[in-house]
């Protein structure tokens, strides 16, 4: 399916950044094949777990490495590292052995199962161990929070990959402090590996009042104003 609104030939952030409102439902039927190609698997897995046709999920695949090439190309390189010093190096430092494939040859006919099954975890922890950017900036916030006069005003509850969530107290002073600081800690990247002059690191706070049922998405840099205008204009199931 095509989407005419979104321009990834040109590489606009923004435009691809929309389907999240604009295509909610393709969205989120995009997500098992994306994580699925994403971490090794291939059309068969596409066949077999999203009941596509054998054409659908080859297109799907071919498409999608097309798209990630440079990925593809960052995670290969990564994994013929590996290969040859006995570890994959990941985010921030970490590290993991690769025992099996720097006794053996990758993507050779005699290439033995556990090993392109090694390759594939190593690849999987490349892109997992990135999760830890999320810690990153829920440790950084929590900081700001201490050094605040809303210390008391903003609970850390849980953090789950790359969301966390928060008890925030409900004053407009506290919402806007916790929506400004929260974001610039999750656009932190120094790591050299993810500078890049177009691609930048974000997010974006939801309030979920008066209960998990009702999201209430409140913009960047939203000033006091637009935070009490959008909740007070809110939805409410």
């Amino acid at each position: 399916m095509k989407i005419e609104e979104i321009t990834v030939a040109e590489y606009n952030v923004a435009s691809i950044n929309s389907i999240k409102k604009l295509h909610p439902d393709l969205r989120q039927r995009s997500k098992t094949p994306t994580f699925l190609l994403t971490y090794g698997g291939t059309f068969y897995g596409l066949i077999n777990q999203c009941s596509m046709s054998a054409k659908e999920a080859k297109l799907i695949e071919s498409k999608y490495h097309e798209l990630y090439k440079v990925s593809d190309n960052w995670v290969s390189k990564k994994v013929k590292e590996g290969s040859k010093i006995g570890w994959v190096h990941g985010a921030f430092g970490l590290r993991l052995r690769t025992p099996i494939i720097h006794q053996t040859l990758l993507k050779k006919q005699s290439t033995p199962y556990e090993s392109s099954s090694e390759a594939r975890t190593a690849g999987n922890m490349l892109g997992q161990s990135y999760g830890l950017l999320n810690n990153r900036a829920g440790i950084e916030f929590q900081r700001r929070v201490l050094n605040s006069k809303y210390k008391y005003d903003i609970k850390p509850i849980a953090q789950i990959h790359d969301s966390m969530y928060f008890i925030v107290k409900n004053t407009v002073g506290a919402v806007k402090w916790f929506n400004d600081n929260l974001i610039a800690c999750m656009e932190w990247q120094d790591l050299p590996e993810l500078k890049h002059n177009k691609v930048k690191l974000g997010g974006e706070v939801e309030i979920y009042y008066p209960d998990w049922a009702n999201k209430i998405g409140i913009p960047n840099k939203a000033s006091k104003a637009e935070i009490q205008y959008i909740c007070k204009n809110a939805e409410i199931k």
